[in-house]
């Protein structure tokens, strides 16, 4: 009849660095792990925990707001929230707005006033004009260490409160490359990079018979035909680079969408040159340099 179900308990448990969350969650973490660790539903449902109990402002966040669409906002819609119906959910007291031109989309929690907004960092002035409690970046090895320290000053706003508690930066990714600035920023100590595993899965692993459930079979023996970095990454957890690679490609570095010698001036043509080279590769020179 349009009210909140009555006498229904619902239990999360949250195992490994999730877990983790509620005790040491403060500053820049990034979670690590193979596909398939659980890691996106269960930060998904620690940010959902706290809208729920606390009024906190919330930026869910991706390279792009389409990819986003796609993939962590389907989980939340699906997983997390309970029977969403594309406006509301009645059990958790949550309202969806579209957004418009003004305002990007958002989530709102009734009875806290919490609020979770949805954005791209292909549309970042919609989203990155305020300031926010905890920022999720939804696979953070899309982005440039440029982007994530721009995220980084969107958190921890001055407050006269003494119990507001600390503002996170939170990111998860499967392993990249070991020179990845995700891993360079770790080893500075500017970030905690927390690993999980497959067992951190309840949908994986059963703790009570100590054994990986039938799904979980299905899924590791899928990650088991994998070759080579793929393997080591997806399967293994590991942060590892291609075998002999001397140099390592990183779209948001060696990607250009843009000439660099400007409009008029394309980087190939009548009289431009191209060496690859050895020591210093990716030479553009055109005949006006």
């Amino acid at each position: 009849h349009g009210t909140k179900p009555r006498n229904v308990r619902l239990a999360t448990e949250f195992r490994g660095p999730c877990g983790r969350l509620f005790r040491e969650a403060r500053g820049e973490i990034i979670i690590s792990g193979s596909a398939g660790t659980g890691k996106t539903r269960q930060i998904l449902e620690y940010i959902h925990q706290r809208c729920a109990t606390e009024r906190i402002r919330v930026l869910f966040l991706r390279k792009t707001l389409e990819s986003l669409k796609t993939s962590a906002l389907v989980t939340y819609q699906q997983q997390v929230l309970h029977e969403f119906d594309g406006k509301r959910v009645l059990f958790d007291g949550v309202e969806y707005f579209g957004g418009n031109k003004i305002r990007p989309a958002e989530f709102k929690y009734l009875q806290t006033g919490s609020v979770i907004i949805l954005g791209g960092l292909d549309k970042a002035a919609k989203v990155l004009s305020t300031e926010y409690d905890l920022i999720y970046v939804n696979e953070v090895t899309e982005l440039a260490i440029g982007e994530w320290e721009q995220l980084s000053g969107r958190t921890d706003r001055p407050t006269m409160d003494p119990t507001r508690p600390p503002s996170v930066l939170l990111g998860d990714c499967n392993p990249d490359a070991p020179t990845h600035w995700i891993m360079q920023r770790s080893k500075e100590g500017l970030l905690k990079l927390w690993p999980t595993t497959h067992k951190h899965n309840p949908a994986m692993w059963d703790r009570t018979t100590q054994e990986w459930t039938e799904s979980g079979r299905r899924y590791l023996a899928r990650l088991d035909n994998l070759t080579g970095i793929r393997r080591q990454r997806l399967l293994d957890g590991i942060w590892v680079a291609a075998e002999g690679a001397v140099y390592l490609f990183d779209r948001t570095r060696h990607v250009l969408t843009t000439s660099p010698f400007g409009p008029d001036r394309p980087p190939v043509g009548a009289g431009a040159g191209v060496d690859w080279g050895f020591t210093n590769p990716g030479v553009l020179l055109d005949r006006k340099s």
